[in-house]
């Protein structure tokens, strides 16, 4: 059992497995973004225990790169990205493809920032895709998301 410090005293944490699914088909113009947020609902805090990021290389582009945040509130917590004939994916805890940049450049260290993050109904999680192409992204992003979700309510 998991117990959780709040104002009023001490309250065990009831937790369960959830799972987000996104496959989003927006068109991303050039050197444009899509931000995705996924939150928990009141009451209730979430930990990522594992996640599935893919984005496919951009037809017809030319030159840039594309890429993959996660943030919580302003913070970013990890970011890859490709350039624009490569996929750009994240699989098995850790970049699977990310030829061009990753942040934290340690898998140790990516794993450690996304797990230890905690996210609120007022700090939801945010998946950001920048389309950093000279050409619109117009195929389908994959999102999932493995989350512990537990209740702080007593």
């Amino acid at each position: 059992m998991t117990i959780f410090h709040t104002e009023s005293g001490i309250a065990p944490l009831k937790s369960k497995l959830i799972q987000e699914v996104l496959s989003d088909t927006a068109d991303v113009a050039a050197f444009d973004a899509l931000e995705r947020s996924f939150t928990p609902p009141a009451g209730y805090i979430w930990n990522i225990i594992a996640m599935d990021l893919l984005a496919g290389a951009i037809p017809g582009a030319t030159a840039g790169s594309h890429e993959f945040s996660v943030k919580t509130g302003d913070i970013v917590l990890i970011t890859g990205s490709s350039v624009f004939g490569s996929t750009v994916a994240w699989g098995n805890s850790h970049w699977q493809n990310a030829d061009s940049a990753k942040l934290p450049p340690e898998s140790n260290t990516t794993l450690m920032a996304l797990l230890y993050a905690t996210f609120s109904n007022n700090n939801p999680i945010k998946i950001e895709y920048v389309n950093g192409t000279d050409a619109i992204a117009s195929g389908t992003r994959t999102i999932k998301l493995y989350i512990i979700e537990r209740s702080i309510i007593s």
